[in-house]
């Protein structure tokens, strides 16, 4: 069973017959209450919305406790939809085991019941809202409009959007071609569409970006970023957003989102590209929209201030200036981009989870959307024809997607290996595929603690000439150098044998 610092604190839910669910904890942990419950081995699930978003978990009954939740974007607790509450209250009652379910919605006090009664019980539940209202999916659904021929001109692009759910809801009826206009300026101006006397057409870079399905912005920000790299670091901003309103301010390049002075490239000692850093590319992938980023806490501010002046040197693009608004949301970045180091240098869950005040799901959560990201960001450094930066985002994504320190990438992709034994297996002196293939078993064995079938399978996926482990015994060096690596505090979230 999955042991971390959750588990440790809580429990076996089994053993309670009550457990939590919420969207920070591991996968395998979420699916070790799920089963529990279907089970009928716990009782008692309090859980975030978690549960109420189709997950097959049906239970006798459901109890809402609160119908509020803090928007940061409203700037304080909102009303929870109709359509959420409901989705909740579908939850009761198991099929061929209830003969009804029991909704529960707690109200304060009379005053407060009449309101939930007046705002949830009686009322309908919210309209279906288009996506395309918000502009990451529209520009991703023009470009992939283009890419694919399904619309090859502006007038085709105009007829084929005022037929979508978006334009029948929108209230002002030429926005949409506005907006939509701006989009398809955006997507010029950063390289991915050419536009000529009204017709469209995809470059092979807006091509690649389409099938990568990343957000259009996200992708000019790696291309700004990359092209930094060639240049020493600084992004570009010489193309300029078209004027328009207020409210297509959203529609700019990377280097245009941090102002007019990063439109000079910074100077060069040596003349040459230097490969970009892991860290600097993690920086780089957690300022794309496509990333969540960490919030900055109290005192973090001071902290990932500091850390920038560090680490400036690997940054790719300028910084904006410290009373800019967009500063917050670049320390941010920043400190999304410390956790993704922190992982890829072998630093313990447990204590990530402590440093950054996130759960087990949340890290694998970062872990994944920066492997997609690096690899995005690989195919474009590709597409650029720079093959010193594509290498080193192809490493820096290893490393994410292992969680281990350069010299553990080549043990770390052996199947059944991982982070956690491939550590194990370095600190016994097996340093490689190679070393790993013709190692002497008795050394494999101590380095997985004595598991013979672990180190059989090992061994055979690494092509050893006779991985059976009979009348083997784990030799007592590798069996110390194990101990001491898993005294280093390092642990897989997927891994725990």
């Amino acid at each position: 069973r999955p042991r971390s610092l959750t588990t440790r604190r809580s429990g076996s839910p089994c053993w309670t017959a009550s457990a939590f669910h919420h969207a920070g904890l591991a996968r395998e942990h979420r699916e070790l209450v799920e089963d529990a419950f279907r089970e009928r081995a716990i009782k008692v699930v309090a859980a975030t919305p978690t549960l109420a978003a189709g997950v097959n978990t049906p239970s006798r009954r459901v109890v809402v406790r609160d119908w509020q939740r803090y928007d940061g974007t409203a700037g304080g607790m909102q009303p929870l939809s109709v359509l959420e509450v409901h989705q909740m209250f579908g939850r009761a009652g198991r099929p061929g085991r209830d003969p009804y379910g029991e909704a529960v919605l707690l109200a304060n006090s009379h005053d407060e019941l009449e309101e939930l009664f007046d705002r949830y019980i009686y009322a309908e539940p919210e309209p279906v809202r288009s996506k395309l209202a918000a502009e990451p999916a529209l520009r991703t659904h023009v470009l992939a409009a283009v890419a694919t021929g399904f619309t090859t001109t502006e007038d085709a692009l105009h007829e084929f959007l005022g037929e979508t759910l978006y334009a029948t809801q929108t209230d002002d009826p030429g926005r949409l071609k506005r907006v939509t206009r701006d989009v398809l300026e955006y997507l010029d101006r950063n390289g991915f569409v050419e536009r000529e006397d009204g017709t469209l057409r995809a470059t092979s870079t807006g091509h690649l970006v389409s099938q990568l399905y990343v957000d259009p912005m996200s992708a000019a920000t790696l291309v700004d970023g990359l092209r930094a790299a060639e240049r020493g670091g600084t992004a570009s901003g010489g193309r300029q957003r078209a004027s328009g309103d207020p409210e297509d301010a959203g529609f700019q390049t990377a280097g245009e989102m941090r102002g007019d002075d990063a439109a000079e490239p910074a100077d060069s000692d040596s003349g040459e590209s230097a490969s970009p850093t892991p860290f600097g590319l993690f920086h780089l992938v957690s300022r794309t929209p496509d990333m969540y980023e960490l919030y900055l806490r109290s005192g973090d501010r001071e902290q990932y201030t500091e850390l920038a002046y560090e680490r400036e040197a690997e940054l790719l693009g300028s910084a904006p200036r410290e009373e800019e608004a967009d500063f917050e949301d670049w320390l941010s970045a920043l400190k999304t981009a410390k956790l993704l180091e922190d992982w890829a240098s072998e630093l313990d869950e447990d204590r990530i989870a402590e440093r950054y005040g996130v759960g087990p799901g949340d890290i694998r959560g970062k872990v994944e959307t920066a492997e997609w990201l690096l690899h995005a960001a690989e195919r474009l450094a590709g597409d650029l024809d720079d093959v010193e930066c594509a290498a080193a985002v192809r490493e820096a994504r290893k490393r994410v997607e292992y969680g281990v320190r350069e010299e553990l990438l080549d043990l770390a992709g052996v199947r059944d290996v991982g982070r956690k034994r491939a550590r194990r297996l370095y600190n016994a002196g097996i340093e490689s595929r190679a070393d790993l293939r013709n190692a002497e078993k008795s050394l494999v064995l101590g380095a997985v603690r004595g598991r013979e079938k672990t180190a059989e399978r090992i061994l055979e996926n690494v092509g050893h000439p006779d991985p059976e482990m009979d009348a083997v015994s784990a030799d007592a060096d590798a069996v110390a150098a194990a101990e001491e690596a898993d005294r280093s505090g390092q642990a897989n979230l997927g891994d725990f044998s």
